[in-house]
């Protein structure tokens, strides 16, 4: 709880250093959470409102609906972490490649920073925060999809360049229009279907381009509020349902992109604690979960589609080539794995055991993409301080 200002700084410093990600394991159908079960959130996030929308099962009617089918696609979204391509080719042959370890999925964790407080701020009714989050959260995603696209195409050096400087990236118009190319020759019998999700992308970024920038008076979220509330019923609505067919259809995108979410593997049943290829594959409850926001029919009408994909086939094939360990073989891996090494106590059950190398996995994946950034901060100069302190005294 907090109860004064050293409660919030010591609330906002207590993670700085460390790395962490949830994950869970089930069995038969994906669960339904909380919204402060799935984006961790601390119940000194939320206020009124929020405490109340965050437990969405407990509302009733339409917005029982709309906001379930919200928390299936941002659980949906998180289930990409495990999946995220970490291949090498075309790294360039220097003397320090450790670099190119790093920052390699920005976007995509940037987008699910853009997530969390878009979805934070839409619970809590502000509406206008809530709104402006999504533009970027849109943004990344699809510039996740288009860098590595361009990495596969051209090598590592722009996307570093970039992320270093802010220089080299292209509108979001020409990405759009590079994924839509790159996706189209790797899927052609989906042709028709990537065609209507880049359009429907295009579009909502017309629209989320308003509150970006200005609206106006017909637009504006002031209109009905006077300007002395967090948000109107009919716009906090309206966010809402932005956010669902926003969220659906980059998901899309990502499917299309990473095909092999939809065919899980049971990778404990495989590898056991020992190093199971990264970003390649996802077990049954990452599945589950798109499954859950995709619907049966679109699921298996996505699966059977991507079923003779090459890509899929290769990875699928390679998995069966690895021999089912047994429960005993498996736990014979846990002596020799890092997470036995660093201390860390052992699980009881085999679906602990999963959850837990999920989740250090997905820890290992954030750090590796900040730690480099953090790693380069440094303090202000002299001539900074002085320059802030310039603007200070003018005021």
């Amino acid at each position: 709880m907090i109860n004064s200002f050293d409660d919030i700084v010591y609330r906002l410093l207590e993670q700085e250093g460390r790395f962490g990600a949830e994950a869970i394991y089930f069995l038969g159908n994906a669960p339904e959470r909380s919204f402060v079960e799935i984006l961790e959130l601390s119940i000194d996030e939320l206020n009124g409102y929020g405490r109340i929308t965050s437990d969405w099962t407990k509302t009733s009617g339409d917005i029982c609906y709309y906001l379930g089918r919200l928390h299936w696609a941002v659980g949906a979204l998180l289930e990409f972490q495990d999946i995220l391509d970490l291949n090498f080719q075309r790294i360039p042959d220097t003397s320090d490649q450790t670099q190119y370890y790093f920052g390699r999925h920005h976007c995509y964790y940037e987008s699910l920073q853009y997530t969390r407080q878009g979805v934070l701020s839409l619970l809590n009714v502000n509406t206008v925060a809530a709104i402006t989050a999504l533009r970027p959260l849109l943004e990344q995603l699809v510039f996740a999809i288009y860098w590595e696209v361009h990495r596969r195409e051209q090598g590592f050096d722009r996307y570093y360049k970039w992320l270093r400087t802010g220089c080299g990236k292209p509108s979001f118009r020409k990405a759009l229009k590079h994924v839509h190319l790159y996706l189209s020759h790797s899927h052609p019998l989906l042709l028709g279907e990537i065609e209507r999700t880049i359009k429907l992308i295009g579009n909502l970024y017309s629209v989320l381009n308003t509150y970006n920038h200005t609206p106006m008076v017909d637009e504006s979220m002031a209109a009905k509020t006077g300007g002395r509330a967090p948000g109107h019923l009919q716009d906090w609505y309206y966010c809402v349902h932005l956010y669902n067919i926003t969220l659906r259809q980059t998901l899309l995108l990502l499917i299309y992109h990473y095909p092999m979410i939809l065919f899980p593997i049971d990778i404990i049943r495989k590898w056991g604690c020992n190093e199971s290829p990264v970003g390649v594959y996802v077990d049954r409850c990452s599945n589950a979960i798109l499954e859950q926001h995709l619907g049966d029919d679109i699921a298996n009408e996505l699966t059977k589609n991507f079923s003779k994909d090459p890509e899929v086939l290769e990875k699928f094939q390679y998995a069966r080539s690895y021999p089912d360990l047994s429960d005993a073989q498996i736990w014979n891996t846990w002596n020799s794995s890092d997470l036995a090494k660093c201390g860390v106590r052992k699980p009881i059950t085999l679906n602990d055991l999963s959850a837990l190398l999920k989740a250090s996995n997905r820890a290992r994946m954030w750090a590796f993409n900040y730690v480099g950034y953090r790693n380069n901060q440094r303090e202000l100069t002299e001539q900074e301080r002085k320059f802030f302190d310039t603007l200070y005294k003018g005021m």
